[in-house]
């Protein structure tokens, strides 16, 4: 079968929070729904820091570790703590969405640009036995915080 004739089954939260989803999904619709399940990710801030769940590894992957720590005390012209930033969105993404593989953030500079940060994530569908890759452009607002998918 080619990728492009790939059906999926939506995502659990899909099939019951939108009652009109149909039971296949194209290849498109597929991606389009972890764009917005990645986008939620990202905006949802988690309070217990990682060191707190050392020993629970279970805990790390629950529902209860679901987002990013808060980084508002980072200082995002620093590249120490701007490569903080994509070690934690690497990390709560291979953590939290199962249907990438291979999570890879990198942060993109744009010269001349002021009050946003821009990061590729690229990886690769588990879904598909080719294993088709995607790209997400990303884009974090500092003096929110709010981080969307373009």
């Amino acid at each position: 079968m080619r990728q492009a004739d790939a059906t999926f089954i939506p995502s659990v939260w899909e099939r019951l929070t939108v009652p009109s989803t149909p039971s296949l999904l194209t290849l498109e619709q597929h991606k389009r729904g972890i764009t917005r399940d990645l986008e939620s990710l990202l905006n949802t801030r988690n309070a217990i820091a990682d060191g707190d769940l050392a020993g629970l590894p279970l805990c790390r992957r629950s529902v209860g570790h679901f987002g990013l720590a808060d980084f508002a005390q980072l200082c995002l012209s620093s590249s120490a703590d701007r490569k903080d930033i994509c070690d934690q969105l690497e990390t709560a993404i291979a953590l939290h969405e199962p249907r990438l593989a291979g999570v890879r953030v990198q942060l993109i500079h744009e010269p001349g640009v002021v009050n946003r940060l821009s990061f590729i994530i690229t990886a690769q569908l588990r879904t598909v036995s080719a294993g088709e890759r995607v790209r997400f452009d990303v884009m974090l607002e500092p003096s929110s915080l709010h981080y969307s998918i373009r």
